[in-house]
């Protein structure tokens, strides 16, 4: 049980990361939410991969870009640590046997830390983070009777 809980662990370390991309990208209304390269956002060089491992990345540089040299806030690492740990409890409470159920938790899981940051950030919730996961609830709602619940 260990070893899936650590990959379900390592999945929300870039879950984590990618909702950082997402959370600053809607706040500067880029148009490529989904697309694109990785850049600093303050030199806005395009990142490498090396670049972008969570959390390694970030002690690795020390805290700051590699290109500009500029610091890295900390609240990149600590949402790739948050989503995590909010995955690996999910997969706990679920269970790992239900993989479809899983992977519906988690993407709600996903959806609800990437929100709450957001709005801790910006204090705003944009409908662009929230009627996806509305929508893809009400079609699980419809496609079973029960969802199960921990």
């Amino acid at each position: 049980m260990i070893i899936p809980l650590l990959l379900v662990g390592i999945l929300g370390l870039a879950f984590g990361s990618f909702a950082s991309v997402i959370i600053h990208r809607l706040h500067i209304q880029d148009p490529y939410l989904f697309s694109g390269r990785s850049r600093c956002p303050q030199c806005a060089t395009t990142l490498g991969w090396r670049d972008l491992i969570p959390i390694v990345s970030f002690l690795i540089n020390k805290w700051q870009c590699r290109f500009c040299k500029q610091p890295i806030s900390l609240r990149y690492p600590l949402l790739e640590l948050a989503m995590a740990g909010t995955f690996v409890l999910t997969g706990i409470l679920i269970g790992l046997e239900s993989f479809p159920w899983l992977l519906f938790y988690l993407y709600i899981a996903f959806t609800f830390v990437s929100l709450r940051l957001y709005d801790l950030l910006l204090q705003e919730i944009p409908d662009r983070l929230v009627i996806p996961p509305l929508l893809i609830t009400i079609i699980g709602m419809l496609w079973t009777e029960k969802i199960p619940m921990p």
